[in-house]
């Protein structure tokens, strides 16, 4: 791809997750971005696991609604 088209790729992506809510926000970027687990995440934002794999959940539903992608999902909720 050439470098305007990744430029615009990325600009389209952060638009993207700056549309999240601040719980999806931050459960992805700590979780994807910064490497920790969902049990690490969890203690950082001060929520219990299950919420941050809801918001993970929700958060990667969002934005494959607002960039128009298809998000696949095991049938147990998991990401592959």
């Amino acid at each position: 791809m050439d470098p305007y088209g990744t430029l615009t790729n990325a600009i389209e992506l952060y638009g993207a997750v700056a549309a999240l809510s601040e719980r999806q926000r931050d459960a992805s970027v700590l979780s994807y971005d910064m490497g920790f687990t969902v049990a690490e995440a969890a203690v950082l934002m001060g929520h219990g696991e299950a919420t941050v794999r809801s918001q993970l959940r929700t958060g990667r539903e969002r934005l494959a609604t607002l960039l128009k992608v298809h998000c696949p999902e095991h049938p147990d909720g998991k990401t592959p």
